[in-house]
């Protein structure tokens, strides 16, 4: 399983630039023109060194898509008297060609979380009166910190907080047994350890082995059962549990032993119980496990839920929901699932230039992996599943197929084809293509 995610692309001859290509007399004439070739937009996870350094120098990669909005601007007016001269109800491809690739091409995103998020933990005093910490994890967990002595646990948390790459293996177990703890403290701070820890491959690995994820598991069952019962637990420990599965996700025999996560972070969403960086946090760790088809049975539930997070306010979690969606439309038998899912209320007016970029890519490339699934397995209204469906007109396939809103999609992504940024204006060309019979 690979960790990257892989748009290909066709690119162009040297002297024939992209926004030229209007000039060919016909497609033909355009394919003769233009020497297919595959290059690649990687998102990889951060390197294991980048942890060593301060936190605003994590990842270049996650600070463009995570936190930087930048505005789509650009002169429409040409672009928009082309749509209005141009028969958006028929099958002509205009000034691009059909660069559809199958959607098998685009492999699953992973990303690490960094542990600077969790270092701006809640000071007691600024905790509600009323949360509980989560009771009765463990009938060995007394044992658990019995077993090291407070120098060996002090010791073992500086170790992880300050000098992870050379944690040892001692500290290590150390740091495995304290994720019991009935100190919350200790706990959290353990957490917080494996977080960091996480993001070396070899400790992945070490952390495994000393049964960090059957204790990960644990943590996360208790935290959904007390949440269901009406218990309000720290929305800081439920970040940092699901923080710390996300970076121990980014590993193939870890995601294996925790197939258990998923119905619960599942849970955790579908509870709706939980503050915004509580949410933000199982997304992330949801998207990690959504790049493998093993697990994606218990996302088909999933689905409306997270198109209705795409409507929120919030951009954070609006674009995570997206990554998850991303991953999901990978598989075709999901893409059956998107398409019979109620469509978020925003289907169109993501696909607005006012809207960031970020999500705006992340939607086209959603939206072109769905229609070039349905042209190439021939999905209709009819044969999408009926577990989770909603009433046909309010469906996903009624969105972007229905008699009235095709003209309107084909029209928003005519304007995008012409996007300054050159992978939406590929992902674009990807949609109308998709949509020609």
């Amino acid at each position: 399983m690979k960790k990257d995610c892989k748009i290909q692309k066709e690119g162009l001859k040297d002297g024939l630039d992209s926004n030229s290509l209007g000039d060919a007399n016909s497609e033909k004439q355009l394919l003769e023109a233009i020497n297919i070739k595959e290059t690649s937009v990687k998102l990889q996870p951060a390197a294991a060194n980048e942890f060593e350094t301060s936190a605003p120098s994590f990842s270049q990669q996650s600070q463009d898509v995570e936190n930087s909005v930048v505005s789509c601007q650009y002169d429409d007016t040409e672009e928009t008297l082309k749509t209005v001269e141009h028969d958006i109800n028929s099958d002509s491809s205009f000034d691009f060609f059909d660069l559809a690739t199958s959607p098998n091409d685009f492999k699953p995103t992973f990303e690490f979380v960094h542990p600077a998020e969790n270092l701006n933990r809640i000071k007691r005093s600024e905790k509600s009166d009323n949360i509980n910490h989560i009771s009765d994890v463990s009938e060995n967990e007394e044992e658990s910190t019995q077993v090291s002595s407070q120098e060996d646990i002090t010791n073992a948390l500086d170790s992880a907080i300050n000098n992870t790459d050379t944690i040892g293996a001692d500290e290590l177990k150390t740091l495995v047994s304290l994720l019991l703890s009935k100190n919350v403290e200790i706990q959290e701070a353990a957490i917080l350890g494996i977080v960091k820890c996480a993001a070396f491959t070899d400790h992945q690995n070490s952390l495994r082995e000393l049964g960090c994820l059957e204790k990960l598991n644990v943590l996360l069952s208790s935290c959904v059962t007390s949440l269901k019962v009406g218990h309000n637990i720290s929305p800081v420990l439920i970040a940092s549990v699901a923080n710390a599965i996300s970076n121990m996700s980014v590993n193939e025999n870890n995601q294996i032993m925790l197939k258990d996560s998923v119905p619960l972070l599942v849970d955790l969403i579908l509870g709706d119980h939980i503050k915004e960086n509580a949410l933000l946090a199982t997304l992330r760790a949801l998207t990690n496990l959504s790049t493998t088809e093993k697990h994606h049975g218990h996302y088909t539930q999933l689905v409306e839920n997270l198109y209705q997070l795409i409507d929120g306010d919030n951009i954070s979690i609006k674009l995570q929901a997206l990554k998850v969606l991303v991953n999901l439309s990978c598989s075709s038998e999901m893409v059956r699932h998107l398409l019979a899912a109620k469509a978020p209320q925003s289907t169109l007016a993501l696909l607005h230039r006012d809207v960031e970029e970020a999500l705006v890519l992340r939607w086209t490339t959603l939206l072109a992996n769905i229609v070039h699934t349905v042209k190439e397995h021939k999905i209709t209204q009819s044969s999408l599943p009926y577990t989770d469906k909603a009433a046909s007109p309010e469906t996903m396939y009624t969105a972007l197929y229905g008699v009235n809103m095709i003209r309107d999609l084909k029209s928003e992504v005519f304007l995008l084809s012409k996007h300054k940024n050159e992978d939406i204006r590929y992902q674009a060309a990807r949609i109308y293509s998709g949509l020609l019979k």
